[in-house]
């Protein structure tokens, strides 16, 4: 029973734990001088009734007044720091006590300001260090994500966004050669030129390693100019070294994309400007890459129900560049190589026009085929050939529906046919095998072989025309090969940009 008592008393408000006992305190000296006085002084019954009710009124008037006292003076100022205590836990930090009058309570209350600033500053600080790169004092990967959704959000209204992504060019070899602490100098002043260079409103930031993103609030011309700018800064600065280096300068390659000409999402957005700084990369480096597709072309000649559908093709490539790492680069020189054959053999602006976009989605069946065996070291099993040789039937079926791109069907389906009927997936033989289609066969062999493969050295561009010219009649069209040899030559070779 007196725990219960307890219990329940140590759940009582502070107003009431001081109410009782001054109640108590009052009737326990009542009854103390109630029964000296019957005991001593025989007080009639009248005169103990009196005085108890006396007592009783005096005890309940001073532990209200007491009460009321208390609560003005302490309670309130308590309830309102734990009022403002809820508040910094849910977020709020700007919460403050008013310490006036500055007695004791008031000197609490300061404590409690002076304590809830310390928590916001901290707070401030560690939010900071984990928006910024620490070197470089940009922004850091984190932070850059979390932006581009709020700026892809303003875009919408806009309809300006451009996103450029930049890398280094040789940097793990300037490392090597001056040591990592002259790597992290060129870091720090590959920030300072960035910054001198963007408008208010971009969003920079350390992406990761030797490279940077920077988005803009501009459109794609806009852009373009601001990438080109940085880029020629930065080949024009005196770096530390520069004699020993190539050229004689630290260089950088840039990929740029823009909301809504390329993307109309995060992911994709920074996927292509990825894949466009790549290409920068694969075509030379110190240059700036915009993300092209040959399909924009077709924008204008569409109608809404064909652009839904183009639009939905595009993503599959870029996915197929992800997955594969060489695909990009291999992609865009198959289309390159492709047109420069169809040119020498004269072809009609029509089928130029067929031949680009085959090229372009030739490989498209390739969303079907898992990145493991794409990117495969050891050599494929049964199973993982015949997944990469249900590619090309994968394709047929994702183009068909498009009817505006019925032309590039033959091209995809059949750009694995051999010219001696050895290829699949139809074992078609010399003129079975669509013009298209064999154009596109050369043209992807000869990219494949300049292409730094997990199973195969790159070769330089001679020795991939001569083992061209060493398969043609077998795996190749001869006059496919002849004519591509002639607009090689027709380039200087040893001088084309294709090593």
């Amino acid at each position: 029973m007196l725990d219960g008592i307890v219990s329940k008393y140590k759940n009582l408000s502070l107003t009431r734990k001081i109410f009782f006992p001054i109640i108590t305190v009052f009737v326990f000296v009542f009854f103390l001088e109630s029964g000296y006085s019957l005991y001593f002084r025989r007080t009639v019954r009248t005169d103990f009734v009196e005085e108890a009710v006396f007592v009783l009124i005096n005890a309940l008037t001073v532990a209200f007044v007491t009460q009321t006292v208390i609560r003005n003076t302490i309670l309130k100022r308590i309830t309102y720091m734990v009022e403002a205590a809820g508040a910094i836990t849910k977020g709020d930090l700007n919460q403050t006590v008013d310490t006036e009058p500055y007695d004791e309570m008031g000197r609490l209350a300061e404590a409690f300001n002076y304590m809830s600033a310390k928590v916001k500053r901290r707070l401030e600080a560690a939010e900071q260090l984990s928006c910024v790169d620490g070197l470089t004092g940009l922004y850091n990967h984190r932070y850059f994500q979390q932006s581009m959704t709020e700026a892809l959000g303003s875009a919408r209204n806009s309809k300006c966004l451009s996103l450029l992504f930049i890398d280094i060019d040789n940097f793990k070899n300037y490392n090597d050669t001056f040591g990592h602490q002259k790597g992290d100098q060129v870091l720090i002043k590959m920030a300072d030129i960035f910054r001198g260079n963007i408008p208010p409103g971009a969003i920079l930031a350390r992406y990761g390693g030797e490279e940077f993103a920077i988005a803009l609030p501009l459109s794609l011309i806009e852009a373009k100019d601001i990438a080109e700018t940085i880029r020629k800064h930065t080949e024009d600065y005196r770096f530390f070294g520069c004699n020993d280096l190539p050229n004689h300068c630290l260089t950088i390659s840039i990929g740029v994309a823009a909301y809504p000409e390329h993307a109309v999402n995060k992911s994709d957005l920074i996927k292509l400007a990825d894949t466009a700084l790549y290409h920068a990369k694969q075509t030379g480096k110190n240059r700036v890459a915009v993300s092209y597709s040959v399909l924009d072309e077709l924008r204008d000649t569409l109608s809404q129900d064909e652009l839904q559908l183009i639009n939905s093709v595009k993503p599959m490539v870029t996915l197929i560049n992800a997955k594969d790492n060489y695909t990009y680069s291999h992609t865009e020189m198959v289309i390159r190589f492709s047109e420069m054959i169809g040119k020498e053999m004269n072809l009609s602006d029509q089928d130029l026009k067929i031949l680009k976009y085959g090229a372009f989605l030739h490989d498209i069946g390739k969303i079907k085929v898992s990145a493991e065996i794409l990117n495969k070291i050891e050599p494929l099993s049964k199973g993982d050939w015949e997944a990469i040789k249900s590619h090309p039937e994968a394709g047929r079926e994702i183009i068909t529906p498009i009817g505006i791109l019925a032309g590039t069907i033959p091209i995809i389906y059949y750009h694995h046919e051999k010219y001696d009927g050895s290829g699949y997936p139809d074992g078609l033989k010399g003129y079975e095998i669509p013009l298209l289609a064999r154009i596109v066969t050369v043209a992807d062999a000869f990219s494949a072989m300049l292409s730094e493969r997990p199973f195969q050295h790159r070769k330089n561009p001679r020795a991939a025309i001569t083992e061209l010219k060493s398969a043609a009649g077998s795996q190749f069209d001869p006059h496919i090969v002849q004519s591509f040899e002639s607009a090689l030559n027709a380039l200087v070779i040893q001088k084309a940009p294709v090593n």
